[in-house]
């Protein structure tokens, strides 16, 4: 199914599974100033991008979304979740959770879009399948930025809370891009955070990672 957000409309929920059924396809865009996804009905409202199917979700041209809970992107063990914030304007608030990346899920935030969200991971694990996560994450370009807040952002590292398994996360920062943390921890066998680009790839300018401390640890 497809749902589309545009020209300053707005559309209220409770929660919603992009992608809810194994082997199905959801679509969501919100495109244009004012335009709105709003989540918020209840504090346990939120959205989940490929539940247990194909899932993908394109903020662009000044569109938001604001949710209360986490956000689960590739969420069971054949899901995959595609999240894409684009533009400047462009935005997704998760008021009281974090954005957890993989499952099997990608996350792009480009050309001056921005994710604020209470804590974040990248290949956290599949907390429906208790089941290892492949994560990746792009945050490119001036205005660019991911923000979680004073919270911890784990890459391929285990959830110490929920113990599940990681799988191989990947950070890239560049052209300016802004990543703000209280720490960041990295698996030193699962996790890879890249400033400007990955090995073997062409370079790019660099990005800026905001953190207190960086941990890099056997964590699995």
């Amino acid at each position: 199914g497809t749902l589309n957000v545009f020209n300053g409309g707005k559309v209220g929920l409770v929660f919603m599974n992009v992608g809810q059924n194994d082997n199905s396809t959801g679509t969501v865009v919100v495109d244009g100033v004012d335009s709105q996804l709003l989540a918020t009905t209840t504090s346990s409202s939120g959205i989940t991008v490929g539940t247990n199917g194909n899932g993908s979700v394109t903020i662009s041209n000044g569109g938001s979304i604001i949710s209360n809970s986490s956000t689960g992107v590739g969420w069971g063990k054949n899901s995959n979740g595609i999240v894409n914030v684009d533009g400047s304007g462009s935005g997704w608030v998760i008021n009281s959770g974090p954005m957890n990346v993989g499952g099997t899920g990608s996350m792009s935030v480009t050309n001056g879009g921005v994710v604020k969200s209470a804590g974040g991971a990248i290949a956290g694990g599949s907390p429906a399948d208790d089941a290892a996560g492949k994560g990746d994450v792009i945050i490119d370009g001036p205005g660019s930025l991911w923000d979680i807040g004073a919270r911890e952002l784990s890459i391929g590292a285990q959830n110490s809370a929920t113990k599940l398994p990681s799988g191989n996360g990947t950070l890239i920062v560049s052209n300016q891009g802004q990543l703000n943390a209280q720490s960041i921890n990295v698996d030193a066998e699962n996790g890879t955070v890249a400033i400007g680009a990955l090995a073997g790839q062409t370079a790019k300018a660099a990005g800026t990672i905001n953190a207190k401390k960086i941990i890099l640890a056997n964590t699995n």
